[in-house]
């Protein structure tokens, strides 16, 4: 089977233009109110089929349209070359927007649940700032899920089972810049020291910045590291208590992309224009969700749920450039693109109120995640460190029409990155040293954190808005 066209993956994109950025994150479901694992919400397609087998018998079409804007400020610091002092380098300011959009339906029996989506997911997007140059332009990475399939079984009274597999499509985007000067250590040529228009180079500086931009997607969307499959169990206790845990892109494989990297020589250098081929390998992330729901007094449900975001595992990024122009240009054919990302953990409560017939229903919810990123490897491509949320919803139910509205808030306090992991120094003293294999400096290069400083106090709000519309036969 042919790759997705060009043409229908362009009219998607330009859906969402420019994306939220948090790893892991589904929008549609993680602490939306009246979704999460143990939501009986056609959004749980991916996220946990079991739950939805709670759904009302029949059949329900359904779409599901999420938006985002993500504010973020970094009070930057910089390094002297000569001396190691850190100074005060200015403050950035930038913001990254996006949408999603969901459409399905669902067919539901009182044993059987059937349902089959197409997802456009908001892409993931960091800032494009002049000053963050070294670490991002705006990249950006992209999932279309082009069909979700999912089946749900309730084998016994209080047991629910599901499964789904998606068949998704991505794009990758690395926009960012080369410091060719810090490349060179101390050489008195090319180096820190050489001259940049009339006094030295030192860091970041733009006379010696060559910008990169490498875009990539699959080859093929029948590869099998472009599926992924979704375990599901769901449980009714005595009370009406609910437990459901949900393991979603298990058995994934490394996903490869391929497409073309172009390089614009510092202005130095002339600036001329080189063009290879690229290749990016990484392995996707997984999601484990955990909930609970339960019944409280005046109508009210509590619910509980805890995510665990394996995104260790997709760092880093296996960068492979190659071609007879890039080669001639003396790039090397393999680079590793570290963002610093961790595992990460979210925890939610809330209360939502009960159908109980009544055409409107509100909830709230209140959360703490620990971030994807440590406090020292936090820089302008990877700025997601520790966070509390909060989220609202309302529903209006009329006749066979149901509109979900919700809004949720991540606000992530100033976090500061001491010295940090990216220290341009950890490059001078590889290079300098020929690159010497048991060299510590070396090895951070090797993880591909000896670049520009990352210094600073970083802060980000992120507001996130949801409308789902489902009607039902």
């Amino acid at each position: 089977m042919r790759a997705l066209p060009a043409s229908i993956v362009a009219a998607l994109c330009a859906l969402t233009q420019v994306g939220h950025a948090a790893p892991g994150d589904d929008d549609a479901t993680d602490a939306a109110v009246f979704a999460g694992v143990t939501g009986a919400t056609e959004a749980n397609v991916r996220a946990n089929p079991a739950a939805l087998l709670n759904l009302l018998p029949g059949v329900h079409l359904y779409a599901i349209s999420t938006g985002s804007l993500e504010q973020i400020a970094i009070a930057r610091r910089q390094i002297d070359p000569d001396t190691g002092e850190i100074s005060s380098a200015g403050t950035v300011t930038d913001r990254v927007m996006g949408a999603g959009l969901t459409l399905g339906v669902a067919w539901r029996r009182p044993a059987l649940l059937v349902a089959i989506q197409a997802a456009l997911h908001p892409p993931t997007e960091t800032i494009d700032d002049p000053a963050v140059a070294y670490h991002t332009r705006g990249s950006r990475s992209r999932r279309i899920d082009v069909v979700s399939a999912a089946v749900g079984l309730r084998p016994l009274r209080w047991l629910y089972v599901g499964v789904s597999g998606t068949a998704a499509y991505y794009q990758r985007v690395l926009r960012y810049a080369h410091d060719t000067a810090l490349e060179a250590g101390t050489d008195p040529t090319r180096g820190i020291d050489s001259d940049c228009g009339g006094a030295p180079c030192g860091y970041d500086n733009p006379v010696a910045r060559e910008l990169w931009t490498i875009e990539v997607e699959p080859s093929s969307l029948v590869e099998a590291s472009s599926t992924s499959i979704t375990l599901a169990v769901m449980a009714e206790l005595p009370r009406g208590l609910l437990i459901a845990v949900a393991a979603e892109d298990l058995f994934s494989l490394t996903q490869t992309g391929v497409g073309t990297a172009t390089i614009v020589s510092a202005p130095r250098d002339g600036g001329a224009v080189v063009r290879g081929e690229a290749v990016i390998r990484q392995r996707p992330p997984q999601v484990v969700r955990i909930g609970g729901r339960g019944a409280l007094r005046y109508h009210l449900d509590a619910v509980a749920e805890l995510r665990w975001r394996r995104l260790a595992r997709a760092e880093p990024l296996d960068v492979r450039i190659h071609g007879i122009d890039v080669a001639a240009h003396g790039v090397a054919e393999l680079e590793p693109w570290a963002r610093g990302i961790d595992d990460a953990v979210a925890f939610e409560i809330g209360v939502e109120q009960t159908e109980r017939g009544r055409p409107w229903r509100l909830g709230a919810r209140l959360g703490y995640d620990t971030g994807a990123t440590a406090p020292a490897r936090l820089s302008a491509r990877a700025p997601w460190a520790r966070q509390l949320t909060a989220a609202v919803g309302a529903q209006f139910r009329y006749q066979r029409w149901t509109v979900q509205l919700g809004y949720r808030l991540d606000v992530q306090l100033a976090t500061s990155t001491g010295v940090g992991a990216f220290d341009p120094r950890d490059r001078v003293s590889c290079v300098d040293a020929g690159y010497d294999y048991d060299l510590p400096a070396c090895a951070t290069v090797r993880a591909g954190y000896g670049m520009a400083s990352a210094i600073g106090d970083y802060q980000r709000l992120t507001h996130h808005a949801r409308l789902a519309l489902a009607v039902g036969f």
